[in-house]
């Protein structure tokens, strides 16, 4: 087994790689990057996407904007499933006739919360333990690729997420105005933080170079991520009695270490 070990740098968003098919001259240097794709949490939040931040007022709030956790009048625990159906309509240049979509289901848990309001003195404070998948690296494709006096038969798979489990604190600082953080662990001893790439591939033809071939590839990376982050929001409710309210949040960008297993 070998073990490669890289630095890599998580900032706002993780960069997605671009889905794409590559050959070298040799026809079995194949490989196909894997594009995660971002999971919010709760129905509500997404229905509202980035406004959301600006009500948060639910115990979500840890992942969207913590600052409205200070909403919650009582103790609660929250539980949020996912299913999802992706649809990926694929178009090769290389081989159109292998043109198409590919999908995959999946169902699994996405956040699981507790949350406690409390107050010193007279300022209201809430802590919750949350945990959030943040990232879905699930993929399947299969189809067949035609080259130039080439065939490629082509089953790859990848599957695991990215999750942190959070600590996050909000507190009152006026009556409309709060203040919140969530610390987060990226650890998959805690919480989910793999995934797994499968490729297999069987090819015939002739190369670049006029040889005849027949190979096959049966290959298998999995990906072990660690890291930390926090993320610090702002929210100020019924500006001046308007009824609007503003929302700030900023996630701050970390190093992370990734190690693959090939």
């Amino acid at each position: 087994m070998d073990r490669k070990m890289d630095r890599i740098i998580f900032y706002l968003f993780i960069f997605l790689m671009n889905a794409n098919i590559l050959f070298a001259s040799s026809p079995t240097r194949i490989e196909y990057p894997s594009s995660p794709a971002y999971i919010g949490s709760g129905a509500r939040a997404l229905g509202m996407g980035g406004a959301f931040i600006g009500v948060a007022d639910d115990a979500t709030a840890a992942e969207w904007n913590p600052s409205g956790l200070v909403d919650l009048d009582r103790s609660e625990i929250s539980i949020v499933g996912m299913f999802v159906h992706r649809i990926e309509d694929n178009t090769l240049n290389v081989s159109p006739e292998s043109n198409g979509p590919q999908t995959i289901s999946t169902f699994c848990s996405n956040y699981l919360s507790i949350a406690s309001p409390f107050l010193i003195g007279e300022t209201k404070m809430v802590f919750s333990l949350n945990y959030q998948k943040r990232y879905d690296f699930n993929k399947k494709w299969n189809f067949i690729l035609h080259r130039a006096n080439q065939n490629h038969q082509i089953d790859y798979q990848s599957e695991g997420s990215l999750s942190a489990l959070g600590f996050a604190y909000s507190v009152k600082i006026a009556e409309q105005l709060s203040f919140g953080m969530t610390f987060n662990v990226w650890d998959n001893d805690i919480s989910p933080n793999k995934w797994k790439q499968k490729l297999l591939k069987f090819g015939s033809g002739i190369d670049d170079f006029g040889n005849r071939f027949v190979d096959e590839i049966n290959k298998t990376d999995t990906y072990i991520f660690k890291g930390y982050s926090f993320n610090i929001g702002l929210m100020w409710k019924n500006i001046n009695n308007s009824g609007y309210s503003f929302g700030f949040v900023l996630k701050a960008p970390f190093k992370g270490q990734l190690d693959r297993h090939t």
